[in-house]
């Protein structure tokens, strides 16, 4: 039993190790490519098109797109907005249209979102903003208990009633909906070809991982010790981070769990999750579990682990052309491919299998020192139920013995 949950601990370790690299890639690519502020944009520019499906594609792209770029919802540099509230998209087209606004639209965009407000019950754009700030203002004075967003749609819905705010209340959520099952797409085939490329760069092979771990009795506890030092620095990091007051930096994996309606944090990784914003806001983000930040201990830990792992002739990294090359063959392939499936699910799920195989075999190893004590003692009978010493039974011998004080 503890051998298989040496081997189980020995493969969640390198998994965690080498996953931990792909997330960062991962999160390098989805930050390059936009990704999220894209998918948004998209999932924007379609609600437009629900609400008026006049509009021309290339139009309704090109509002949504000066949307994410207010400077109230645009990243940093510029960068297309991942998160926008309900209440934010509707007063951010009115004042689009009524010229209130820090961006402006093209004239012909212009054209195109006051017709869309007009066919929709919004004629006057800039009057129907003065009332909403009006009885937001109102409420605020009347109920000061009240937080900012309710009163702001509860202002919305009292002074712009038309079918323009019916439509955005009643399409919002299933449109971002539709936006996060895009984004988990795109993340889940960022995240495999991370794994890929990472599993491939170092010819990481599964079973021939499995196999040294079986078979070599040394090496499996080099690596078994390798992972309780990893996880006792991620704890003390950890420990250190919250003694200071700063917040675990997270691990970017893109894990499909993306907007919904709610806004998330943009990465996967392996502690409590952040409590999420107000449910009317849009993200194309995955919950977040951070990790402990790494440290120069951590580091260390995993650099003894690479060296450990490459000197027993598992991985092959690429410091050398010549040797890579002479190193890689047909037969490694299967185990690459699995490799890379398994780095694909993401740092956070090897760490918290990790945590729990390292609970189970301590429960295990203490049962079993237990039971060889035991069995290594002269112990005196013990009855099964109680644990107090029971009588010694008489068994009958079976076949022709008779008893011999019997009577009659």
């Amino acid at each position: 039993m503890l051998k298989t949950l040496d081997i189980l601990i020995g493969v969640a370790t390198v998994m965690l190790l080498f996953s931990m690299a792909v997330t960062i890639i991962t999160q390098f690519v989805a930050n390059l490519m936009q990704s999220r502020g894209r998918n948004l944009r998209e999932g924007l520019a379609g609600l437009l098109k629900q609400i008026d499906p006049n509009i021309r594609v290339e139009v309704a792209d090109k509002i949504a797109e000066t949307l994410l770029k207010h400077p109230l919802v645009s990243e940093a540099g510029g960068k297309l907005g991942e998160v926008i509230h309900r209440e934010e998209f509707t007063t951010l087209l009115l004042g689009l249209s009524a010229g209130e606004s820090a961006t402006t639209l093209e004239p012909i965009a212009k054209k195109a979102l006051d017709d869309l407000l007009a066919k929709n019950g919004i004629t006057d754009p800039s009057g129907t903003l003065k009332n909403i700030r009006a009885a937001s203002l109102q409420l605020e004075a009347a109920s000061p208990e009240l937080a900012n967003d309710v009163r702001h749609g509860m202002a919305i819905l009292q002074e712009a009633r038309s079918q323009f705010v019916a439509k955005v209340h009643g399409w919002f959520d299933q449109t971002i909906d539709r936006v996060s099952a895009r984004f988990t797409v795109t993340a889940r085939i960022v995240t495999f070809i991370a794994a890929l490329m990472m599993a491939f760069t170092v010819q990481l092979d599964t079973f021939a991982l499995v196999n040294r771990l079986s078979i070599d009795d040394q090496f499996r506890d080099a690596v078994k010790n390798g992972a309780d030092k990893v996880m006792k620095d991620a704890a003390a990091a950890q420990q250190a981070s919250t003694t200071a007051g700063a917040k675990p930096t997270p691990s970017p994996t893109p894990t499909p769990n993306a907007a919904d309606g709610h806004a998330a944090a943009s990465t996967p990784t392996a502690t409590p999750a952040a409590t999420p914003p107000p449910s009317n806001a849009a993200s194309t983000g995955t919950t977040a579990t951070p990790t402990p930040s790494p440290n120069p201990t951590t580091a260390s830990a995993q650099t003894e682990y690479y060296n450990l792992l490459s000197d027993a002739g598992l991985i092959t990294l690429p410091t050398n052309w010549q040797t890579w090359r002479d190193k890689l063959n047909w037969a490694k392939v299967p185990g690459i491919l699995l490799s890379a499936l398994l780095l694909s699910l993401g740092a956070p799920f090897w760490y918290g299998r990790l945590q729990d195989l390292l609970k189970l075999r301590s429960t295990v190893a203490q049962n079993d020192a237990l039971q060889r004590c035991i069995r290594q003692t002269n112990q005196t009978p013990v009855d099964g139920s109680s644990g107090a010493p029971g009588a010694v039974v008489n068994v009958a011998v079976a076949g022709e013995q008779g008893d011999p004080n019997a009577v009659g």
